[in-house]
């Protein structure tokens, strides 16, 4: 009876959704109400009655396109399929030849969403990973021969430190789960002076209770941020390192995973940051690099008073890992930084801002790390180049 009585709601709605569906379009135009195209194409035409029968054919595109309020009906779908149907309305990618690829957003255990991405990375790239974090090393090596200071480290994917929210089925099964326990073993027990490893200490407290990703996106939050800036300093100034202390302060924002599956919920979690003796003064904007990504300039700042902190031009050289929750901590470390996206500006400027600074910290995100520009070896030569020094 059960059963029956769900049917039958089911049935009703059913029913309610599909008038709407036909004779919404109508209804609004005879109101007045014109629909926006929220696509990049033209809106689908209204069928003709001397079309006879085959007008069925365009019926359903048109109503599609013509529903009143489509853009918000499409944002309450995603709505209803996440928060009622717990489901993800993220549509499904396709592998490499052919093979099956994850979907754009997975959802796993006590609300964490993750990339899709990552599955498919750690089940197609882990191959060829250990020779990535050797070729990111053997470009520390050479900065540090110029007579440099510098670290490098790797941000871990969200689906390598909170484990435990993992979804029982993977997407990409076996593969993707042995990738993730390789990756994880090879960035745990990388020995090289230069490298700052952040998994195990990133993962230990998220183990203690400690929310170190927000759950709805793909990066850390600030308390995140702030282990993997105590880290930095502790290789460059154990002194300093020791000295630093945390301070609470609340991260707002709306989830990239959320946006991916149509949905703009905001994530609020109180968080905590490092602070030092010192307060950080933002620098002059510079001047944009790549003209096709004007907006983005590089940031720099310092830190007064500057005593007791590293001194020099320290160049960072990161990713959204560092913009979106390292920069907050790392800034009071640095008596004079300066922050340059990978991405955002031309290699031979990556290259000039290596030159320019005393102090080079590179971070570089797991997913990305394999193909990377700074483990390409072409790339690697032209720095040494630039430092004068040789590239072996």
């Amino acid at each position: 009876m059960k059963y029956l009585s769900t049917h039958r709601v089911q049935l009703g709605l059913a029913g309610i959704v599909a008038t709407a569906f036909v004779f919404g379009p109508a209804l609004a135009w005879s109101l007045g109400i014109t629909p926006k195209a929220i696509e990049n194409r033209a809106l689908s035409p209204a069928p003709a009655a001397s079309d006879g029968w085959d007008a069925l054919d365009t019926l359903s595109p048109w109503a599609t396109d013509h529903l009143p309020g489509r853009d918000k009906a499409v944002h309450m779908n995603a709505w209803v399929d996440y928060n009622v149907l717990g489901q993800l309305p993220a549509a499904q990618k396709e592998g490499a030849q052919g093979t099956s690829g994850a979907p754009t957003v997975v959802r796993g255990k006590d609300g964490y969403l993750f990339l899709g991405e990552d599955f498919t990375v750690a089940c197609e790239k882990t191959v060829n990973y250990e020779r990535s974090l050797e070729s990111l090393a053997a470009l520390a090596e050479i900065i540090q021969r110029s007579g440099r200071k510098v670290v490098f480290s790797v941000a871990p994917n969200k689906t390598s430190v909170t484990t435990g929210q993992l979804p029982g089925a993977m997407p990409r099964g076996s593969c993707a789960e042995r990738g993730i326990r390789g990756q994880n073993q090879m960035l745990d027990t990388l020995k090289r002076p230069l490298y700052v490893g952040v998994r195990k200490p990133l993962a230990d407290a998220h183990s203690s209770g400690q929310q170190v990703f927000l759950r709805t996106d793909t990066h850390w939050t600030l308390l995140g941020g702030a282990i993997y800036a105590r880290a930095v300093a502790a290789q460059l100034d154990p002194e300093l390192a020791r000295k630093l202390r945390l301070k609470p302060e609340r991260m707002t924002k709306v989830g990239e995973l959320m946006r991916l599956i149509g949905l703009t919920s905001t994530e609020s979690v109180m968080s905590q940051t490092i602070s030092s003796s010192g307060t950080v003064f933002p620098g002059p904007k510079a001047a944009p690099g790549d003209p096709r990504r004007a907006a983005y300039r590089p940031d720099t700042w310092s830190t007064v008073p500057a005593k007791g902190l590293i001194q020099g031009r320290t160049l960072l050289l990161g990713d959204s890992f560092t913009a979106v929750a390292g920069l907050t901590s790392l800034r009071p470390v640095f008596a004079q930084g300066r922050f340059v996206l990978f991405g955002f500006v031309p290699e031979s400027q990556l290259i000039s801002e290596i030159r320019s600074a005393e102090t080079v910290v590179i971070e570089v995100v797991q997913r990305g790390l394999v193909g990377h520009v700074v483990t390409r070896p072409g790339f690697q030569k032209q720095v040494a180049s630039a430092l004068g020094v040789p590239a072996r």
